[in-house]
C-alpha cells in the first residue's frame, strides 16, 4: 500500500472539535460530519497507513470556528433565527475571561489529542510567492484557502478537505490537481484508498 502524506484542512478538524467532547452526538449529526469521524476512528485505531499533518494556522482558525458556534448556540436560545447570523457575528462578544480561558483550553486540549494520535502540526512559514501564484492561477480561492493550499503542496501528497465551494466543486477540483499535482480527497476517498 502507497504511503501518502495528507495535509488535513480547517473543514475537517472543525468537525472534530466541535464534536470530540460529544461523539454520542455525531451520529445525529450531518453527512459531512458523520463522514469526517468514520475517518477519524479509523486512525485512532491505526487502520489508515499514512502520515497526517496541519499547520498552526489551521489550528488558530478553529478559535473562530468555536466562537461561530458559542454565536449560533446564544442565537438559539435568544430565539433569534440563525439566518441573522451575519449581522449578529458583527455585534457578538464574549467579555467573560472563563469562556475566553475555556476556548484556550479547548485547542490546547484538541492539539495534544492530534499529536497523541499522530498528527503532525507544523508552524509554517507563509511563502508569499507561492500564495499570489496560487491565487492568479485559481482566482476562486479565498486567502486563507489559498494559504492551507501552499503548506499543503509544499509537503503532502493529498489535500483532505470537506470544502464543497472551493476545493470539491468538480471543475476547481480537476483545475488544482491538474495544476499542483496534489490530490484533493474527502475522508471516504482516502479510505477508499485504504481498503
Amino acid at each position: 500500500m502507497p504511503k501518502f502524506s495528507v495535509y488535513v484542512d480547517t473543514t475537517i478538524l472543525g468537525n472534530w472539535i466541535l464534536y470530540q467532547q460529544k461523539r454520542d452526538k455525531v451520529a445525529q449529526a450531518g453527512e459531512r460530519i458523520i463522514e469526517s469521524y468514520a475517518m477519524l476512528e479509523k486512525v485512532e485505531k491505526g487502520f489508515v497507513d499514512y502520515t497526517f499533518e496541519t499547520s498552526t494556522w489551521a489550528i488558530s482558525e478553529l478559535a473562530g470556528i468555536i466562537v461561530d458556534n458559542l454565536l449560533a448556540e446564544q442565537m438559539l436560545r435568544d430565539g433569534i433565527s440563525l439566518t441573522e447570523f451575519s449581522s449578529q457575528k458583527r455585534v457578538f462578544k464574549i467579555k467573560e475571561e472563563n469562556t475566553k480561558r475555556a476556548i484556550i483550553e479547548n485547542l490546547a486540549t484538541f492539539t495534544d489529542y492530534l499529536e497523541k494520535v499522530g498528527f503532525r502540526i507544523r508552524s509554517y512559514e507563509i511563502d508569499e510567492d507561492s500564495v499570489i501564484d496560487l491565487l492568479f492561477k485559481h482566482t476562486f480561492l479565498p486567502i486563507p484557502d489559498a494559504l492551507h493550499l501552499s503548506f499543503a503542496i509544499r509537503s503532502c501528497d493529498v489535500f483532505l478537505t470537506l470544502d464543497q465551494r472551493h476545493f470539491l466543486d468538480k471543475e476547481h477540483r480537476k483545475e488544482i490537481q491538474d495544476v499542483n499535482k496534489i490530490r484533493i480527497l474527502r475522508p471516504y476517498e482516502l479510505l477508499e484508498i485504504v481498503k
